[in-house]
C-alpha cells in the first residue's frame, strides 16, 4: 500500500514502525527533526503542511493520505486525489 502523510509527529510515528511513506510534508524539516527515525530517501516532499502539494500528490498517486483531525480541513481536497483517512499520533 502507497501512503503519504501531512503531519510531523504522524510521520515520525510510522517511520518508528518502519511503514514506509511514498510522500510527506516538509521532508527536509523532518529528517532535521527526527534523526533517528529516517525516512525512506525516495520519500517525495509535498512541501508545506499546511498547503501540500496537491499536483504533486496527484503525480505520486498514494493509495491514501493520512492526516490527523488538526488537518481535517484539508480532506476534501485531498480526497480529490486519494482515499484519506484520519489518524491520531500516539
Amino acid at each position: 500500500m502507497r501512503l503519504a502523510a501531512t503531519e510531523l509527529d504522524l510521520i515520525e510515528a510510522l517511520a518508528a514502525l518502519g511503514v514506509p511513506l511514498v510522500a510527506a510534508v516538509e521532508v527536509d524539516r523532518y529528517r532535521r527533526l527526527f534523526p533517528d527515525t529516517p525516512l525512506p530517501g525516495e520519500c517525495i516532499d509535498l512541501g508545506a503542511a499546511w498547503e501540500p502539494n496537491l499536483e504533486l500528490l496527484q503525480v505520486v498517486a498514494p493509495d491514501f493520505v493520512l492526516l490527523s483531525s488538526g488537518r481535517a480541513l484539508l480532506a476534501p481536497l485531498l480526497e480529490r486525489v486519494a482515499g484519506t483517512m484520519l489518524v491520531e499520533p500516539p
